[in-house]
This record gives structure tokens, sequence and C-alpha cells, in this order.
């Protein structure tokens, strides 16, 4: 009996061994399932963490954007992305209408529309225990930017005008009109003239682009009468001048004094002219301001001295130099306005003065004061412009003041 009690207590303790075995190795791999469980999801915190920062990351574009407006992938780069919330080694990528920009690349908004802009971040997170596992974060932000026309034509070449009665006009003329995106537009007038009535006309100009965008501008056709016929003097001129007062003649287009005549084509004549006016410029200069003093004293405001009208004024005092014709008709007979065309000046109001023989600028304009006819015209009110001729011959001095609104 003693013999079969000893094998069953060696028995009972190799099974208590193996229970304590089995125990202890569940509690090992109970604790490697905890701490399994804690560490991954300790990682799908970090994982997710880093995915809400890459979110925060991406950022909404508050600049407007118009036509024509141009970025690079660097400058879009700052306002699309916070780089700064990003893990290293984040993978970027942009795209506008599926065109995916690289480093150093332009983009130009240069078509009306929407445009789609994409922007992906990837990150490639590595466990750092297991370290052949790894996991693709990604995030992803779209926008929408629509862009439109909405600005204005550009209308030049509007300026009031001025006709006469009787004249035609081309509203349109010389105005043009411009858009950013459709270049050249055709311009549309509103309004009408009506070239038989005196009076003031408003005109407005419009110009409308492809998108709607509308200009206007408006300017004043002034239609005035016909001008009053020519201001012309009498033909009273000094012909002789003995000590300080002169003597005169009425209607005398002769001179016995002159001892050369010329003709002249009429180049010559403005060649001589131009010759004049440099020659005698002091002259011319002090006749101006005689004139001038003349019109302050009745409150009228000075003649401006205009170089064509006094090319026309020397060529008619050198015409009558050698022609002896000292009369406001030419030595041709024609009148002395002709030699306003010869010069292109075509006013609307003209007169001449002219006189010979006065020694001095200062004695020719004090002797046309003293002469009604004369004296009208230098203080004229609707005279604006002033022609002074001088010249030279045979010791006696020809004087002639054109004058023109």
């Amino acid at each position: 009996m003693e013999n079969n009690v000893e094998p069953k207590k060696k028995s009972k303790k190799k099974l208590i061994v193996i229970i304590s075995i089995l125990l202890i190795m569940a509690i090992i791999i109970g604790a490697l399932a905890v701490g399994g469980y804690y560490f991954l999801e300790s990682e799908k915190n970090k994982i997710q963490e880093i995915k809400n920062s890459q979110e925060q990351a991406l950022c909404e574009m508050s600049e407007n954007i118009s036509y024509g407006y141009e970025i690079t992938y660097e400058d879009l780069l700052i306002k699309l992305v916070d780089t700064s919330k990003l893990k290293e080694n984040t993978n970027i990528t942009i795209k506008i209408n599926d065109k995916e920009l690289i480093e150093g690349e332009k983009f130009i908004f240069n078509e009306l529309g929407t445009y789609t802009i994409n922007t992906s971040l990837e990150y490639t997170y590595i466990y750092p225990i297991i370290k052949s596992k790894s996991e693709l974060i990604e995030n992803e932000k779209s926008i929408e930017i629509k862009i439109e026309d909405t600005e204005k034509p550009v209308i030049t070449g509007v300026s009031n005008k001025e006709i006469t009665v009787g004249d035609t006009i081309d509203l349109s003329s010389g105005i043009t009109a411009t858009d950013n995106i459709d270049g050249n537009l055709q311009v549309t007038i509103d309004g009408t003239v009506d070239n038989t009535k005196a009076g003031e006309y408003s005109i407005k100009v419009i110009a409308t682009d492809k998108s709607g965008n509308s200009e206007t501008a408006t300017f004043t056709v002034t239609v005035k009468e016909k001008p009053k016929p020519k201001v012309s003097v009498s033909s009273q001129t000094n012909k002789k001048e003995t000590g300080k007062t002169g003597n005169s003649a009425t209607n005398s287009n002769t001179s016995n004094s002159v001892v050369e005549k010329r003709t002249f084509t009429t180049e010559e004549l403005k060649a001589e002219a131009n010759t004049a006016k440099s020659t005698y410029r002091s002259q011319i200069n002090a006749v101006l301001n005689c004139t001038n003093q003349y019109r302050q004293e009745k409150g009228l405001p000075n003649l401006v001295l205009d170089e064509t009208l006094t090319t026309a004024a020397c060529m008619r005092a050198v015409e009558m130099a050698y022609s002896g014709v000292l009369a406001h008709t030419r030595p041709d007979g024609r009148d002395f306005d002709t030699v306003l065309e010869e010069v292109n000046v075509f006013p609307y109001a003209w007169g001449e003065n002219i006189a010979w023989g006065q020694a001095t600028p200062e004695k020719a304009a004090e002797w046309w004061r003293n002469s009604p006819g004369h004296y009208a015209n230098m203080v004229r009110e609707f005279f604006g412009k002033i022609g002074i001729g001088a010249f030279k011959l045979n010791g006696r001095f020809y004087w002639v003041q054109l004058f023109t609104n």
C-alpha cells in the first residue's frame, strides 16, 4: 500500500507545475496583448494628430484673383499651405484644373470661367517598433475660383467740338474704345447734331464689352453761326513823316520814292519775309508792346504774336516796299487777305493796318493809334492774334499789322 501513495504525490506536483506555467504564460500573453493594444491605440492617435495637423495646414485663398493674374508655384504654395504645421518630408501636390504645377513654374489666369485648385498632402508614417509597418496619411482640399470680367472699357479721343452752320461732322471721328479682354470695341453714339441751327448739342459715347461691362463719355458739339464778313480798315495811310507830325493821304497806292521795283514768286517772298523777321525782330517786338499797352488801357487781353502771321505781315511789307503799291490790295490787285492763304491761315475774321515812313516802331504805333480806323483794329475784342511786319528799303520803313481771331 505504501508504494502506491508516492507516485500519486508526484503526479499532483507535476500537474501543479504545468498549471503554474500555463498561468504564467497566460499572464504574459495577456500583458503583451494589453501592451500591444495600448501601443496600437497610441500610434493611431499619433497618426490622427498628424492628419489633423495636415488638415489645419490647408488654407483658404482670401485674395481676389482677376483676369490676367500671374502667380508662381512658390507664391501659390504660401497662400494654400501653412508648411509650419507639416511633418518633414510631407509631399505637397498642387493642381489647377488637373494641371500639376512644379517648382519655379508660373500660372496665368488668362481665360474667363471657373478654376479648380486642388492641394494634396501625403506623409508616410513608419511605426517606431515595427519598422516594416507604415501608413500613408493623406489630406486633400479643393477650392474654386471664378474669373469674371468686371473691368469697364476705356474710351479715348472724346473732346468738345465746334462747327459752323452748314458744316458736316463725323461724331465718332477720333474716338476709340478698348477692353482689357476683348481688345478694340465699337462705340455707339447717342445723340444728334442739327447743323442747320446754331446751338450746343450733348453727345454720349457708349462702349460695351462681351461681358456686359459698359462705359460712357459725353462731349458737346457747338454749332456756331457763320462768321461775320472780314474786317478791314480804311485805306488811309501815312505816306510821309516830317518832324513830329505826318502828312497822310487817302486811297493812295503808289509811292514815288520807290526806286527799285521787284516781283516775287510766293516762295521768294516768303524767304525775304523770313529774313526780315530775323533782321527786324526788335522793331516787331516794340510794335507788339505798344499795341498791347493800348489794349491794356481799355482792359482788354494782350494779343499773342503769331509767327505764321508775322511771316505773312513781313511778306506784305516786302512786297509794298519793292512794288510801290501801298494799299490794302496787293501788287497783283488781289485783296491783302490772300497772303493769309499763302501761309495756310484761314481765320473767321481778320484785319490789316499798314503804314510807312515812320522811323521807329513807337511812332508807327502812335500814328495808328491816332487814326480811328487803325486804332479800332488794334483794340477789337474778337482779335486774339497778331502778326507784325517790318521792312526797310532805301532808308524808309514799311510797317504792317495783321490781326485774326
